[in-house]
């Protein structure tokens, strides 16, 4: 009974932690830092049971900020140039030679995503 009481206690955390992570994720700006935060204060308020979820969240933020953001944007950056080879290669005439090319180029773009 006692292991249920602890659980339920730790649904409005949960619950809290999770909205703020949907308010502060803005694609490719803070998305990288509000999964920060909200591994952050997941593992030390929810499991670990110390802090608020709440100053732990906007804690793991800024200390990840640079970090993550600089990470997003370089998979970005990665991400544009192989979908720009996908591009410039479906303009090519040869066909044999160019979905080998697309397909690589896939597969890249794929483990960028990965």
């Amino acid at each position: 009974m006692d292991t249920l009481k602890k659980i339920i206690a730790k649904i409005p955390d949960i619950v809290c932690v999770s909205a703020y992570f949907f308010i502060c994720c803005l694609p490719v700006i803070t998305a990288g830092a509000a999964m920060s935060g909200l591994y952050y204060a997941v593992n030390k308020s929810v499991c670990n049971n110390r802090g608020y979820v709440s100053k732990e969240f906007f804690r793991g933020i800024r200390e990840g900020f640079k970090n993550a953001t600089l990470g997003w944007l370089l998979e970005l950056l990665a991400l544009a140039f192989f979908a720009m080879d996908f591009y410039l290669v479906s303009l090519w005439q040869v066909s044999g030679i160019r979905i080998v090319f697309m397909a690589l180029f896939l597969l890249l773009m794929f483990a960028v995503i990965s």
